[in-house]
């Protein structure tokens, strides 16, 4: 379930003509993913009775620099040597219907849900997604941005609040 939600977070926190397309997309998502994933984990905080507007102010801002525009071409690329270009728009299709039912769940419910898995690249398992993030160097600029911003402190902090979570 860890690598799942790591690897759910890995694509809201990153950033040819066809392939440029796709890359115009993918970005999008991943904008307005980074926004939906941090609200999900703020109203799990608040859910529980916490305070969730700690992860609020710290959502780390989406930024479209070469480092990370070139980790999400190798994911792309990837992704479309192992499954085709037509499986990769499907999941990028799946992945923008997703985003108005996200809006409205926790964390939890999100994990718990079909969603999740039906934004993953179908047929590769989620051992190579995870490798393939990994490998294009995603999950390191993930950390690292959440880290730089605070939202890895916010995160711990937020979590502190839930009242009996010692």
């Amino acid at each position: 379930m860890m690598k799942k939600l790591l690897l759910c977070a890995a694509v809201a926190f990153i950033p040819a003509s066809a392939m440029a397309d796709r890359m115009d997309r993918f970005e999008a998502i991943s904008a307005e993913m980074n926004d939906l994933m941090a609200e999900m984990m703020a109203k799990e905080i608040d859910a529980q009775g916490g305070d969730g507007d700690i992860i609020r102010a710290a959502v780390p801002k989406q930024i479209f620099d070469q480092e990370s525009t070139a980790a999400s071409e190798c994911l792309l690329a990837r992704y479309e040597a192992e499954l085709g270009e037509e499986v990769v728009g499907e999941m990028l299709d799946r992945m923008e219907q997703a985003m108005p039912l996200m809006a409205e769940m926790t964390m939890t419910e999100f994990s718990e849900s079909d969603i999740a898995d039906a934004m993953s690249p179908p047929g590769l398992g989620e051992d190579l997604v995870f490798d393939i993030s990994q490998d294009c160097g995603l999950m390191a600029i993930q950390v690292k941005r959440m880290q730089e911003s605070g939202f890895m402190d916010a995160l711990m902090a937020a979590g502190e609040t839930i009242p009996d979570n010692n």
